[in-house]
């Protein structure tokens, strides 16, 4: 390898340094926004390609005066995308794959054999739970839209059917769902492009691409029978796809290997045992932190995931009542004695504050049916459903939450890797 070629690598890394810094002001108030910045993923992109530059002159160096330039290099770079990560680890996930790649080339400029094959090791664990995660944490995802679309869109569209056309407000509200089921189909997509999934396995993406254009025609025509078929729709939609996406998530869950994880950070810190150098112990303090941070949350995903099928076959349940509840009390009355198990599980088993007032509202509901009193038991009992689904709600967040602060506790260990000497 000439001198030449590394000093096109160093007047690259100045060139995209310049770059970063000049991006900084207009990056910066994107990622406290929260919001998706191409920009930022361009940038963060061009640092892993000057990598696999790196990468390839190492694989025809001997020079050991040039290979520990080639290392410096590496590791200047690699603190970089560091400092990203370290102060916006919310924004800056990478996909799986880029994560590995960073980690992958920083080995390969590793001199010690064992040293690098212990790496490598711990490189193809992470990856593959690093995929899982990002796997539950995109079905859930999807599940939360689902749920999210039933009580903003849905249960709104439902009640405007016998006041549409008719009634001018209407038209406005209704108007208002169709914004908000665009969105919900347009945020649906983006989240089918990262679980890459086949026709197979839409999650009703392509029925609710329907309900979209039939809502749009009832508007423009004035249509009431539109109305319907697209309230049809949807309501299918919602009957069947959350069960099916709570199975793919308690699947994958259930198969989410943490312990492997946790141990390949346990292996990761005895590798970096007798390294001095400032980022060696950094990263060490880091696997440390990781190992047990991850086994803590990994205790509270079990018990969530279990929490969360709960209340899907709740949900299940009492949405099946509700479209059988128009005429008598003979569903409610027959099913009553089920869900009123499956709400005391939820009891034993959650510190939820809200789950008191379903309790109380649990109450009011035997009473109507013990007086056969068909409207007061209609009233209580959507009281009721209107309080479980707050209450799983809360459940939806708090494993989101859970999954969010996973990620960003094992996706960037594994790509912040320095160059160990």
């Amino acid at each position: 390898m000439s001198s030449s070629t590394l000093l096109d690598l160093q007047q690259k890394r100045d060139k995209l340094c310049l770059k970063i810094g000049q991006q900084w002001d207009e990056l910066i108030p994107k990622i406290e926004q929260r919001e998706h910045s191409s920009e930022l993923q361009n940038v963060i992109k061009e640092l892993y390609d000057l990598l696999d530059e790196c990468k390839e002159a190492g694989q025809d160096i001997s020079d050991r005066r040039k290979r520990k330039s080639l290392q410096t290099i590496a590791r200047e770079i690699a603190d970089i995308i560091f400092r990203f990560t370290k102060e916006y680890p919310a924004i800056v996930i990478l996909p799986a794959k880029s994560s590995v790649r960073g980690l992958q080339v920083l080995s390969e400029l590793v001199s010690a054999p064992e040293r690098q094959k212990n790496l490598s090791s711990i490189l193809d664990i992470s990856k593959r739970i690093i995929r899982q995660i990002e796997l539950l944490y995109n079905y859930k995802k999807l599940h939360d839209l689902l749920h999210t679309l039933e009580f903003q869109t849905y249960i709104i569209m439902d009640q405007e059917v016998q006041n549409f056309p008719d009634n001018e407000t209407s038209e406005y509200i209704l108007t208002d769902c169709e914004l908000t089921l665009q969105r919900t189909v347009d945020d649906m997509r983006e989240v089918q492009v990262q679980l890459d999934s086949g026709v197979d396995k839409a999650f009703g993406l392509k029925e609710l691409e329907q309900a979209l254009a039939e809502l749009s025609k009832a508007l423009e025509e004035s249509n009431q029978q539109r109305l319907q078929r697209a309230v049809l729709i949807i309501n299918h939609v919602l009957n069947i796809q959350p069960v099916l996406i709570n199975a793919e998530m308690t699947a994958v869950a259930r198969s989410l290997d943490l312990d492997a994880l946790i141990n390949a950070m346990i292996s990761l810190q005895e590798i970096l045992a007798n390294s001095a150098s400032q980022g060696s112990i950094r990263l060490r303090e880091d696997a440390t932190t990781a190992a047990t941070t991850i086994n803590e949350l990994g205790e509270k995903l079990r018990s969530l995931m279990a929490f969360h099928d709960k209340w899907q076959k709740l949900n299940l349940e009492l949405r099946r009542i509700e479209a059988n509840t128009e005429s008598d009390l003979l569903e409610l009355e027959v099913s009553w004695p089920y869900v009123k198990a499956q709400v005391e599980t939820l009891y034993e088993s959650s510190k939820d504050k809200s789950l008191l007032s379903l309790k109380r509202e649990s109450s009011k509901l035997e009473q109507a049916l013990a007086e056969q009193n068909l409207i007061k038991a209609k009233r209580v009992f959507q009281s009721y459903r209107k309080r479980g689904s707050y209450s799983f709600y809360q459940v939806d967040l708090e494993l989101m939450k859970l999954l969010s602060d996973l990620q960003q506790v094992s996706a960037p260990i594994v790509y912040r890797l320095e160059v160990i000497e």
